[in-house]
This record gives C-alpha cells, sequence and structure tokens, in this order.
C-alpha cells in the first residue's frame, strides 16, 4: 500500500498542478506560507481544498458516500462518463486524495 505522503506529494503535483523542486512544494508555500504542511490523506480541510480543485477543473459528477464502515469517493467528468476515479478507504481525506489521482490517470 502506498504511504500518506507519498500519496500527498502525487496530489499536489498531479491534482493541484503544485511545482516541487528539491523537496519543496513552491506553488503551496507562496500561497499558503513555509510555516504550512501538506497532508490531504490525513487533513480533512486540505482534502476538500483536492475536492475543490477537482470541480472547478471540470470533475462535475463528484460523489462521497459513507457505507460499511468506510468511504467511497468517486471524480466523473459528467454522469454518462465512466473515465474517472473512485476509491474507498476507512479515512474520506485519504479516499478523495485516491480518487482524485485514479480520475486523473484516465484523464
Amino acid at each position: 500500500m502506498i504511504k500518506n505522503e507519498q500519496l500527498d506529494w502525487l496530489v499536489a503535483e498531479k491534482v493541484m498542478g503544485w511545482h516541487i523542486q528539491e523537496g519543496w512544494m513552491w506553488n503551496y508555500i507562496l500561497e499558503k506560507g513555509s510555516d504550512f504542511e501538506w497532508h490531504p490523506t490525513t487533513d480533512y480541510n486540505q482534502a476538500m481544498e483536492v475536492c475543490n480543485k477537482m470541480i472547478a477543473d471540470g470533475w462535475v459528477d463528484t460523489a462521497l458516500i459513507y457505507d460499511n464502515d468506510e468511504w467511497l469517493a468517486e471524480f466523473y467528468k459528467n454522469e454518462d462518463d465512466f473515465d474517472g476515479g473512485s476509491a474507498r478507504d476507512k479515512l474520506l481525506s485519504r479516499a478523495i486524495v485516491m480518487a482524485s489521482l485514479k480520475a486523473m490517470e484516465d484523464d
């Protein structure tokens, strides 16, 4: 299983579009300041930033569903298009990150 830190970095680059160089997320630092850390797999508010970015980028058919003690997150371009991404996890924040990365792979 991929570690949270790896997912955090991948979503910063592939979904948020932040430039990563020498271990720093430059766009995030310029936007938020150097005191902030980026951990959307475990931080609900940061995961919602990812969700909002996906919606802003056209992933308008979005679902966040709690079922059988785990979260399902889904991102699709429209309700008739099954090219997108979905993921399940005990944490909503991690499910959002994984689904957004899967959607970007298929895009």
